[in-house]
């Protein structure tokens, strides 16, 4: 966890130095707030200002409180052994073959996709369920980042914390805040670039940081050049969220594989290639990409349309701990002894 501290330890001094905040005199404080444990290892980023509020408040115990950081942390973890340690093996599978086909590394590169979504905000969703039962408020983390219609949009749902930092620490002290198209762009790229290799010593990483700022520029460039009415409207969001999905996927091609050569020998694979057990294998990959990704989606509808006209009901809490239940069964049966850590735990 030394990378979020340092980002932290850094927010407070800069915060500091720009007369953002004032410096505290209790160090216990100061420490809690840096070094808070349920966040520290893989995020989310908390501003200093924010946990030191509520290090310096009184908090009391409230199972109000207690219900729904359970829930949460509940469905953080659903989310990391059900979904996704049961993909990971398949794209793993994939990713080592010598010579794989061009639909099999898509496949996986798409199963990759729902992992990697599945198994960081199912550590957010943890981190912040254990500390709103302990009286802690970490802030979000993600916003369905892939129903983003844009490059910006995207950025502004994923890795929320992160992004910010990186917003607030680099690319306004690049200058990207003021000036015109090429300081805009230039801070762009060096803050994504600087982005991509914190996430490791790959030249991997560079490219994939580079990339985001290339479609975040060609978004700067191009949305001017497409009507308004066009951009309003329910089909123009609709293709703006697909396109944007695609692009995501394909970063995450640039993300999975470290080296180089492979990348550029995947790209050159024949998307439709392959011989009859190639195309059998990417048919179950496709397959278990899909059904692991379908308790997110269903996740999001009942969140979104049914939770908020139960809420109030008498019978949601035994509705609610049937969920549980639920929860921990599938836990039961899908955890794999040989499961890895979370993915954001390199970083």
């Amino acid at each position: 966890g030394i990378s979020f501290y340092t980002f932290q330890s850094m927010a407070y001094s800069i915060d500091i130095y720009r007369g953002e905040m004032k410096a505290r005199k209790n160090v216990l404080e100061y420490l809690l707030a840096v070094s808070f444990f349920c966040h520290l290892v893989a995020g989310p980023v908390q501003r200093a200002s924010n946990l030191l509020m509520q290090a310096e408040t009184d908090r009391t115990f409230q199972w109000g409180l207690v219900r729904s950081g359970f829930a949460l942390a509940m469905w953080g973890a659903f989310k990391k052994i059900v979904c996704a340690d049961t993909v990971s093996p398949y794209v793993d599978k994939i990713f080592q073959l010598k010579e794989p086909s061009g639909p099999m590394i898509w496949a996986a590169t798409l199963g990759f996709t729902v992992q990697i979504l599945a198994d960081f905000s199912g550590y957010t969703d943890i981190a912040r369920g254990t500390a709103r039962m302990l009286g802690w408020d970490l802030m979000e983390n993600f916003k369905n980042p892939y129903l983003s219609a844009n490059p910006s949009d995207f950025w502004r749902r994923w890795h929320i914390s992160f992004s910010t930092w990186i917003r607030d620490y680099l690319y306004i002290s690049f200058g990207g805040s003021r000036g015109g198209f090429w300081r805009t762009t230039s801070a762009t790229f060096a803050s994504m670039l600087i982005s991509g290799l914190w996430h490791g010593a790959s030249w991997n990483f560079v490219l994939w940081g580079g990339y985001h700022a290339a479609l975040l520029t060609g978004y700067r460039l191009v949305t001017p050049q497409i009507p308004k009415n066009l951009r309003n409207s329910t089909g123009g969001h609709i293709a703006a969220v697909a396109l944007m999905f695609c692009f995501t996927v394909f970063g995450w091609l640039l993300f999975r594989e470290t080296n180089l050569h492979r990348i550029v020998y995947y790209l050159s694979l024949n998307p439709v290639g392959g011989t009859h057990e190639q195309w059998v294998a990417t048919v179950v990959m496709l397959a278990v990409a899909g059904l692991t990704s379908l308790p997110l989606v269903l996740g999001l509808l009942v969140q979104r349309l049914v939770v908020p006209k139960i809420k109030e009901e008498p019978w949601y809490l035994p509705l609610q701990t049937t969920t549980w239940a639920f929860y921990a069964i599938c836990m039961f049966i899908f955890v794999r002894v040989d499961a890895g850590d979370f993915i954001y735990f390199q970083f």
